[in-house]
């Protein structure tokens, strides 16, 4: 009778906990008192089970102390578990149906553990008295519940003073009950009771503490914090209007540019320094000017929706940057640094700016310095890997374009004619892309010549518009009438441009498989400047200064080379110009190119139409390691009729030239064994008669060895990929001498 009793008074108290904390939830910014709650609704449903499955209550088909000492020590330690985790889940919000679903699952599992599949460990042995286990079990919750009490005693300040006191007694006395139930050996004994008599205080304390304390104080308890809050904010603007008449004495002698703004976006305040730096006399004449007379073009948008932030009550930023111009016209650059403060009994935004004109000249003249020097090796290393590139296209390429200009000349149907002429054509282009490749690599200056730059783009833009429609991208072409001319290389300049619009395509269409593209030709000081502009998916700020770095890309592998932008850059660079671009990511990127006027140099003189000719019956050897090559030089030369050998090798040309005599010889400079350099050279020692009769050909004038050696060498040669035309040439120089 005696423990039904006590538990039954546990149970309820446990329930009213519970409905208090249930009931005021909504209210309540403190996680202690509803996790407290939750959680003891579950204490008081296991100890109800606990109650029931008591010796002597003969409820459940059980017999002896185990289930319900084994349901005590399970109970116990989902109780000191939830007061730990609510100690430290105070003035913190939690999700009541989780923990209502957590509690659930716990619960259930529990039960089923002692009922169902009798896994829990026993706790009590009949004759013998607790267990190992229920005796550790305890002192472990008693650490968990001690604990406890060490959070909620740092956390103190969270709660009225009396309801601490009761709460850390609680918990005091539930460690003294948890103590006894250690000792006892029979369900009856007395240190047993001692322990349901402790709980049952410690349960009260407990009740006393959160529902009775809740009941009679509530708006201590519930408002608490926000009473803090009050008084905190009270005495922050008691501060403030104290100081307030001091510091708006101080602003206007201040040495610093100063505004301050209300908080509609209103300028209120303009001290003397920045009317003086601005070149104003006085806030009205400042006030009278337009916001687009006193700002840059880039730095008008963020003013405008400074002030339309600041209406609506949006966060503003604590810091920023902004370009102004004074009233003489000169554009200053300013860090701005925005705090609050009390002005007319109101807060404000004051802004200070500091002058960081000439900090930000000289960090980008030195960021200009330090990109051009990476540059410069980047686009060394560009040169390197040019010259291989073009040495392994070269010797297939010549004989493409070799044999597709010979079918040209036969009596052909007129559509593999078509057919072949466009292999031609492709081939040449090709042909001359390496050549602007291996010219860009070596740095070599531009080719210039008068260019209509509106005529430049068109013709640039014809190249890509088939693509274009495709790929569903307009154009709108905003080219400025009577542009004047400039002097440039228009096939550099064209190869700048192409890159600049094909990269624009690829980007627009894989952002929303289409696109818009605005092209812009305008005069500028001193040259001309064209901007393409495109709707894509814009530059990350983090690769904006990577854009032209040889090898740089964000695409897929196979996707691109990160060449392009390269190229370009070192294009403009020698034209004396600027490339650059700009970008907010989402909102499209814009690539301009600034080119300056230069003055023209004397056309050069047109070259004549007559082709030469070639003696019949020219006796040339033909030396070279690639067979086709060898075959097409051949089939060139024949058609000349010239009497033509071959060679694969030095060491095998070395041997026809002592056994028969030749009137020209076309070497190729790089063979394995015997190079083409080191056969002349023999050539002087033992066949002096050859001098002069020598040609190189060659595919590798990246390299700095057969650079200096042509440089410096007084014999003729002609560059792979080469057509018949510079072939027959050549020789008619050399056999006409």
């Amino acid at each position: 009778m005696f423990h039904c009793i006590i538990e039954g008074f546990s149970i309820a108290i446990a329930f009213s906990i519970f409905l208090f904390a249930w009931n005021t939830r909504r209210m309540l910014n403190d996680n202690f008192l509803v996790l407290v709650g939750i959680a003891f609704l579950f204490v008081g449903i296991l100890d109800f089970f606990h109650t029931l499955a008591y010796r002597g209550m003969n409820i459940f088909d059980i017999s002896g102390g185990n289930v319900a000492t084994q349901l005590w020590i399970g109970t116990r330690y989902i109780q000191s578990l939830s007061i730990l985790a609510t100690a430290f889940l105070i003035n913190r919000k939690v999700r009541p149906a989780l923990a209502f679903f957590t509690y659930t699952a716990v619960t259930v599992i529990f039960l089923l553990s002692v009922f169902q599949w009798q896994v829990f460990p026993v706790c009590y042995i009949e004759g013998s008295g607790l267990t190992p286990f229920k005796i550790v079990s305890e002192y472990c919750i008693s650490f968990v519940v001690l604990v406890s009490m060490l959070v909620i005693w740092k956390k103190r300040e969270k709660f009225e003073f009396r309801i601490a006191v009761l709460i850390l007694a609680s918990l005091g006395l539930m460690i003294f009950s948890e103590m006894a139930f250690t000792l006892y050996r029979d369900v009856y004994g007395i240190l047993n009771v001692i322990g349901h008599i402790l709980k049952l205080i410690s349960f009260y304390l407990l009740y006393v503490a959160i529902v009775e304390s809740g009941l009679k104080n509530p708006l201590s308890v519930l408002f608490r914090e926000l009473k803090k809050g009050n008084e905190s904010l009270q005495e922050q603007i008691r501060l403030r209007q104290e100081s307030e008449a001091q510091y708006r004495a101080s602003l206007d002698n201040s040495p610093i540019s100063m505004h301050i703004y209300s908080k509609q976006g209103e300028l209120v305040f303009v001290n003397k320094t920045d009317l003086a730096r601005n070149g104003y006399a006085s806030l009205e004449e400042f006030k009278s000017i337009p916001v687009e007379k006193k700002l840059t073009p880039d730095s008008v948008p963020m003013a405008a929706q400074w002030k339309q932030d600041s209406a609506s009550g949006k966060p503003l930023p604590d810091s920023f940057f902004i370009d102004t111009i004074t009233k003489s016209g000169e554009i200053r650059n300013l860090r701005a640094l925005r705090s609050e403060i009390f002005w007319n009994g109101e807060i404000h935004d004051q802004i200070i700016y500091q002058d960081i004109t000439e900090q930000k000249q000289a960090e980008e003249r030195e960021k200009r310095l330090q990109d051009e020097v990476m540059t410069t090796n980047r686009l060394a290393a560009v040169g390197r890997m040019a010259s291989g590139i073009a040495h392994e296209i070269n010797n297939p390429l010549t004989w493409v374009i070799g044999y597709s200009e010979l079918l040209l000349d036969r009596d052909l149907p007129e559509d593999v004619h078509n057919d072949i002429h466009a292999v031609y054509e492709g081939s040449m282009r090709m042909a001359s892309i390496i050549q602007r490749m291996l010219a860009f690599a070596r740095r070599n200056e531009p080719e210039y010549a008068v260019v209509q730059m509106n005529t430049l783009v068109e013709e640039t833009l014809k190249l890509r518009s088939h693509d274009m429609k495709v790929n569903n991208i307009d154009v709108t072409l905003n080219c400025t009438p009577d542009l004047p001319e400039i002097f440039v290389d228009g096939s550099q300049i064209q190869q700048v441009f192409l890159n600049i619009i094909l990269n624009a395509e690829i980007e627009m269409k894989k952002a929303h498989n289409g696109g818009h593209l605005t092209i812009t030709t305008e005069s500028m000081a001193g040259g001309l400047r064209v901007t393409f502009t495109d709707d894509g998916p814009g530059i990350p700020e983090d690769d904006m200064e990577r854009l032209f770095e040889p090898f740089f890309t964000t695409r897929e592998v196979g996707e691109g080379t990160g060449l392009g932008l390269s190229v370009s850059y070192g294009i403009v660079a020698r034209h004396g110009g600027r490339i650059y671009a700009r970008s907010t990511p989402g909102q499209g990127a814009s690539f301009i190119v600034e080119l300056p006027f230069r003055e023209t140099s004397a056309e050069p003189p047109a070259e004549t139409d007559n082709r030469p000719q070639v003696p019949a019956g020219t006796r040339i050897l033909v030396v070279d390691d690639e067979s086709l090559i060898r075959n097409y030089l051949s089939d060139v030369l024949k058609l000349e009729q010239c009497v033509v050998t071959t060679a694969e090798s030095g060491m095998k040309a070395l041997e026809l030239i002592h056994r028969q005599k030749f009137d020209v010889v076309m070497l190729d400079v790089k063979m394995p064994g015997m190079t083409g350099i080191e056969l002349d050279e023999k050539l002087k020692e033992e066949a002096d008669d050859m001098a002069g009769r020598v040609i190189f050909v060659t595919g590798d004038l990246m390299s700095s060895e057969t650079m200096s050696f042509v440089v410096n060498s007084t014999i003729p040669f002609v560059a792979k990929p080469f057509d018949a035309e510079q072939i027959i040439k050549t020789i008619h120089r050399v056999v006409s001498r």
